[in-house]
């Protein structure tokens, strides 16, 4: 935990490492000190119910410390980085003026920076450094590439090498034209976190709900405790799952615009995978299949950006797919073999069996019925008078009405008892389950994908922006563009790396597979690869000169799409958040009083009928 939590503070800034230590163990204590009480309450909330079980406790463990665990850092690095933000609309207007009074932008940067705090302090020392040496292009690019500090401070340290270089050509306004985005950004990253709020509460909440939901069903009908001793335990299993994969997506789609850049797949990639031969040799036959699917799956892994290949993304669609499977089937055959223990050493309703007898009288009589169920259960159609006959031959009752109340519970025991087994649609369940896993990661590259591509419509509208800064710098060329696009860039980052990688040999083509691979991210990126094709021919300030003249225009689209972006990203989440409360009401709580309420008709409608024979 706390080696993540040092990259992710070096992400935000370049902390010394006194400070890095003393920001970490901060966040690690407030975590304990939040993570304590919580699990009390949790443990103290579980304790309230007698029905609750140590499986369903655990669960609820395990969520409540990895949502402490989760949320905690996150939020100490969210104030963070907004508190930098801040600082960034206040300090680059402070650049301007102190570069305007010494024209000097080494000593403008670290000038403006006294008294803004650490980070500012920080962050400008280090850009003072790069400024300062011999081959500082080299360095400035080398920085850019293997730094992952924010992309608005790399923008502004390629203005700033750009005037150290050639003077205050358009320095100023370029600076103004960073701090506006920022501004934009910043009221974007408001937004985002307004409108997700609430979105995590709803989506564990149905689980901790989990006890009083069983209450309830105990108190209307008894005879639930055998399914919530059952097939309950795999629905609190499946619940719990569901509500950590949805919890997980949320985090996801809360970060995923995040400046520090996108998460990437760490597990996959391990040399670990590749020692064994049969796994290297199943994921080379992925890799070489051709057709629909793997067609599909490499546009996703191009749009979401994730450093995976398409044979591993099947590789992990049949790990997935097995591995749900067999604990599936584990678990049902567990939860059978439970239900079936639970009806040969319980008898649930003795009291409305025989109300008016001794407790003595009563338990030896239960214990009549137990034997009597465990012997049945040994044969195969069992008959009502063979349950009779093997009761009298243990006691009399003497009464007629009594009896047939006992053979009743014996043979509803029997008929329990039966049922608890392994059947063909719970097999189904299973293929269905281990189905659904498959795809988990499909899903995940869709619901990612997606996601990336409401944030590329965005960054397009930037990159006009950025176009706007740089189209009359003196001596601007395609390739320091495109570089300048990429440090800039998080959706788009992959698309210009190979572009630039292949600019030099055969530029027409690298700039044709630019605009290709651009337009599968996002549609909007085909007018600004076109300009792109034409610099050749009409130059650059001819190309990107709709740009300039739809300035104002293309700001208010920008705060349009901004908003339409947020908006289709809560019509996503507000669908999944609902998932664990349906689950959890409907397939928990509600399915299985219906079903034993038809069970209870069925019965009284076969006791008439014994009646009227």
């Amino acid at each position: 935990m706390s080696v993540s939590l040092k990259n992710k503070y070096l992400k935000i800034c370049p902390y010394g490492k006194k400070q890095l230590d003393f920001l970490v163990s901060k966040s690690i204590k407030d975590t304990v000190i939040i993570l304590v009480p919580v699990v009390g309450f949790v443990y103290a909330w579980n304790g309230m119910f007698q029905n609750g079980s140590w499986m369903y406790l655990c669960e609820s463990m395990v969520l409540a410390i990895y949502l402490v665990v989760t949320e905690v850092p996150n939020c100490r690095l969210k104030e963070k980085e907004n508190q930098i933000f801040n600082n960034f609309v206040l300090y680059f207007p402070r650049v301007k003026h102190h570069y305007r009074a010494c024209h000097h932008i080494s000593n403008a940067i670290v000038n403006a920076a006294e008294g803004m705090g650490l980070e500012m302090e920080q962050l400008a020392l280090e850009l003072y450094r790069l400024l300062m040496e011999n081959n500082k292009k080299a360095n400035i690019r080398s920085y850019i590439e293997n730094r992952e500090i924010n992309r608005y401070w790399k923008l502004f340290l390629i203005q700033a090498y750009e005037a150290s270089e050639k003077g205050d050509v358009c320095f100023s306004e370029n600076i103004e034209h960073i701090r506006m985005e920022l501004m934009e950004e910043i009221y974007r990253r408001k937004s985002r976190e307004y409108a997700y709020t609430g979105y995590v509460f709803v989506t564990v909440a149905p689980f901790f709900m989990m006890p009083v939901l069983k209450t309830w069903g105990l108190e209307f009908t008894s005879e639930l405790s055998t399914f919530y001793a059952g097939t309950g335990r795999f629905l609190e299993m499946l619940i719990f799952v569901i509500t950590i994969i949805i919890y997980n997506l949320i985090v996801e789609a809360k970060e995923m615009v995040f400046l520090s850049g996108k998460k990437q797949e760490t597990i996959w990639n391990s040399d670990v995978l590749y020692r064994t031969k049969l796994i290297r040799k199943i994921i080379g036959e992925f890799e070489s299949a051709k057709g629909k699917l793997s067609t599909k799956i490499k546009k996703l892994l191009l749009q979401s950006g994730q450093a995976i290949t398409y044979g591993q993304v099947c590789f992990q669609m049949i790990c997935y797919a097995v591995t749900v499977f067999l604990l599936m089937a584990a678990f049902l055959s567990s939860g059978h073999t439970r239900e079936q223990r639970e009806i040969l050493v319980h008898v649930d309703n003795m009291q409305e069996i025989v109300p008016v007898v001794s407790d003595e009288k009563r338990n030896m009589l239960e214990q009549y019925i137990l034997e009597i169920t465990e012997v049945c259960c040994r044969e195969k159609d069992v008959k009502t008078e063979t349950v009779k006959s093997l009761l009298r031959q243990r006691i009399r009752l003497g009464n007629e009405f009594t009896e047939n109340a006992v053979v009743r519970e014996i043979m509803k025991k029997l008929h329990r008892f039966s049922q608890a087994k392994g059947t063909i649609p719970e097999l189904l369940l299973c293929f269905l389950c281990g189905y659904i896993a498959g795809i988990l990661p499909l899903l995940r590259l869709s619901f990612i994908a997606s996601m990336i591509r409401k944030e590329a419509e965005y960054e397009v509208r930037q990159f006009q922006s950025l176009v706007l800064m740089e189209r009359k710098n003196p001596g601007v060329t395609v390739m320091s563009l495109l570089e300048d696009m990429e440090a800039f860039s998080i959706c788009y980052k992959d698309v210009f790396r190979h572009c630039i990688n292949s600019y030099g040999f055969d530029d027409p083509k690298a700039l044709l597979q630019l605009k290709q691979q651009g337009m599968i991210i996002c549609s909007g990126f085909e007018g600004l690869a076109d300009a792109f094709l034409c610099v050749d021919e009409v130059g650059i300030e001819e190309a990107f000169a709709e740009i300039e003249n739809d300035r104002k225009l293309l700001e208010r689209i920008t705060r349009l799409d901004m908003k339409m972006s947020l908006e289709k990203k809560k019509d996503y989440i507000d669908l999944l958040v609902r998932i664990p409360m349906a689950l959890a009401i409907g397939a928990y709580f509600i399915l299985p009083f219906f079903f034993y309420s038809l069970q209870g008709v069925s019965e009284v409608f076969e006791l008439l009928e014994e009646m009227q024979i």
